[in-house]
């Protein structure tokens, strides 16, 4: 009877210790269904991080790199037209680097722009902010004084901003009258004042958006006296008071004219009182001249009928002095010049004109090349070809003489006429024709000779 006891005891014992197993397995095979179904959340959660979300930036075009982080799928949207997106798609895939740029500002207000980015119902943000434009308007003179013949000034307009542009007065003139960004010249010029008065005016420049202006103040001299000179030559000859254009008189002859000895007039060195005669075999005026290195000396003595051809050693390349000056012929400013009557060769109440004087005369008038008694040159006029001109002058295409060798050359196939106008020390401006074309060159060898025409003071 004691082993069946026993017997049993195992059996009962046995199946125990088998539901413990069971119930074992069944606990560990919950915990490991559970754990795996944890691990696939975090799986599938989307995430998405900006390295900032804020970002401020100047007026000026920008551009900045924006890193996304993420392991899922996201999209951007925009608010604003002046932000772009590189590269810019309809969707992104995980992390990426972004390139972010800003147009310029050219309002007068800060702005701000955001982008979104969205990934599945989540958002996040990055906020723009972009500093307004401090607008701007200079101007490299305020305030201009003229003489009161016809004259011309440029001045430079630099703005970051658009602007436009007004004179108070009809008697000046400006152009252009509206600009943009960046640096522009306004051509700037006077009507000839013939009232014995002084007059002032003013342009005026502006931006109303920005609420920011300039002003240059314009004053013309009056004529005080009237110039009721004549034009008397070097040789007593009067021919009477000139021939007017747009408020300029001009002498009837070019300056030292001759009918019998310099019938093109003579030829002059930038600075020079003296003129000299074409010396050229066949075409020579009656007296002809010597040729010599650069003058040394002060100018107003070295000898009247020497050409000083240039070399080196000149302060300035190609003149005949070897301390040139720019105030020889004009003591003063083109757009109000000052003769200088020491030097220059027109008679008493004329002077040389600036090269905006002579440039008026070519762009105002017809012309046309014509021979008058053997001598070639351009007839400007105003009126009929034919007839009923009412103002004409006749340029002779009287050469010139070669700065390097004194010889003269081109009598009546071209012409080259002084201007008072100083570019650059050591060159200035001149009229230059021939029968097919016409210019104001800029930078003309004073060492050469040209011709001049006067014009009244």
């Amino acid at each position: 009877m004691g082993w069946k006891k026993e017997a049993r005891f195992s059996r009962i014992l046995f199946r125990f210790v088998m539901a413990a197993v069971v119930l074992t397995a069944v606990i560990s095979s919950c915990n490991k269904d559970s754990k795996q179904e944890e691990e696939s959340i975090v799986i599938d959660e989307t995430k998405l991080s900006l390295a900032y979300t804020q970002k401020e930036v100047s007026r000026l075009t920008n551009e900045f790199e924006l890193t996304v982080a993420s392991n899922g799928k996201w999209r951007i949207e925009s608010d604003s037209e002046w932000v772009l997106i590189d590269p810019d798609r309809s969707e992104y895939t995980n992390s990426i680097s972004l390139i972010i740029r800003v147009e310029e500002n050219k309002t007068a207000s800060k702005r701000t722009a955001t982008l979104k980015f969205l990934y599945g119902e989540k958002t996040t943000s990055l906020k723009i902010i972009q500093d307004k434009l401090d607008a701007t308007i200079n101007v490299s003179l305020t305030s201009i004084s003229f003489g009161h013949h016809l004259a011309e000034k440029n001045v430079l307009v630099t703005s970051n901003c658009g602007w436009l542009a007004k004179e108070n007065a009809q008697w000046i003139k400006i152009r252009p009258s509206t600009g943009l960004v960046g640096n522009f010249e306004m051509n700037i010029y006077v009507e000839p004042n013939k009232d014995l008065e002084d007059r002032t005016g003013e342009i005026r420049i502006w931006n109303e958006v920005f609420k920011i202006e300039k002003t240059i103040k314009i004053s013309q001299a009056g004529q005080k006296i009237a110039n009721t000179h004549d034009y008397i030559d070097e040789y007593g000859v009067n021919w009477g008071s000139g021939v007017e254009f747009r408020g300029l008189v001009w002498a009837p002859v070019n300056c030292g004219y001759k009918e019998t000895d310099y019938p093109y007039g003579k030829m002059y060195q930038w600075g020079r009182k003296y003129g000299l005669g074409y010396q050229d075999d066949a075409s020579a005026d009656v007296s002809g001249y010597a040729v010599a290195g650069i003058w040394a000396g002060k100018n107003g003595e070295e000898n009247a009928a020497t050409f000083y051809k240039s070399a080196d050693g000149s302060k300035f390349a190609y003149d005949w002095i070897k301390e040139g000056d720019n105030t020889f012929w004009n003591l003063a400013k083109e757009e109000n010049p000052s003769k200088n009557k020491k030097f220059d060769p027109c008679p008493d109440g004329w002077r040389i004109p600036t090269a905006f004087e002579l440039r008026s005369l070519v762009d105002y008038t017809s012309h046309k090349w014509e021979v008058h008694d053997n001598i070639s040159g351009y007839l400007f006029y105003e009126g009929t070809e034919n007839g009923n001109q009412d103002f004409s002058l006749f340029f002779p295409a009287g050469g010139r003489i070669n700065v390097q060798d004194g010889k003269a050359l081109d009598r009546n196939y071209e012409a080259y006429y002084w201007t008072i106008s100083t570019i650059e020390s050591g060159s200035s401006s001149y009229l230059y024709f021939n029968k097919t074309d016409y210019s104001i060159n800029k930078q003309g060898s004073r060492a050469g000779g040209c011709l001049v025409r006067c014009i009244k003071e």
